[in-house]
């Protein structure tokens, strides 16, 4: 069963969303970085490691009252204040379009590089907060100037 304090965090309005692909009702939640995300999205988070996405299922886990706590801190578009506050406005998001239960193959790797960017190489979190470059965030750095027309 869902912890009481979990459902209220989920029903916030800046919850009811995934916070990286806008799919409604997630029902998962990345601890270390204080986000609600869908099923899609936890699976990509579960590849990053744990030392920077620790998920857990909101029904399906066992909570400790230190991670709950944790959750209430933040909120989806507080993270987003933090790691996607340099992210153009003219970059399209990756968006949950489902073929019945799974993402297409084209959306699911779009949404898997946006998020290795935007946690892993926290590309658009503001100075200070930045990491060095790697050949990953070049090529993705391209991949945006491509999108928004600054070839």
């Amino acid at each position: 069963a869902m912890d009481v304090q979990l459902k209220e965090l989920l029903q916030l309005p800046e919850n009811k969303h995934c916070a990286d692909c806008g799919d409604r009702s997630p029902r998962w939640c990345s601890i270390s970085l204080g986000v609600f995300i869908c099923s899609e999205c936890a699976g990509i988070h579960r590849k990053l490691g744990t030392h920077i996405s620790f998920v857990q299922s909101v029904s399906l886990d066992s909570w400790k009252e230190e991670w709950i706590q944790r959750m209430s801190k933040s909120s989806n578009a507080a993270a987003a204040d933090i790691y996607e506050s340099k992210l153009p406005k003219t970059w399209s998001r990756p968006r949950a379009e489902s073929t019945g239960d799974r993402m297409d193959k084209i959306a699911s790797a779009h949404l898997e590089r946006f998020i290795c960017a935007k946690y892993a190489h926290r590309l658009f979190v503001q100075e200070g907060g930045t990491l060095q470059s790697s050949p990953f965030s070049e090529s993705f750095r391209v991949l945006l100037r491509r999108s928004s027309g600054d070839a």
